[in-house]
């Protein structure tokens, strides 16, 4: 498995998200994934033996609520 999300192929319209969409969709690495998914305000994974799993949805929901920065905020 990569940790380099440019590198990882994954349809993020697939309902069922997983570690690997997680990165892709947010740009991040795959251990900065598993740290989010240790947040509270993250939906909860669903285990499927080792694997954790997201609904597509709950993810976008989660994205969708998250505070936007200002111009200002960003320059600060």
């Amino acid at each position: 498995m990569t940790s380099n999300p440019a590198l990882t192929q994954v349809d993020t319209r697939d309902v069922v998200y997983t570690i690997e969409h997680v990165t892709a969709l947010f740009h991040v690495k795959v251990d900065t994934a598993r740290e989010y998914s240790h947040h509270k305000d993250l939906p909860p994974a669903y285990r499927l033996g080792a694997r954790l799993l997201w609904d597509r949805d709950e993810i976008l929901v989660w994205f969708r609520s998250l505070p936007r920065l200002t111009l200002a905020a960003r320059r600060r």
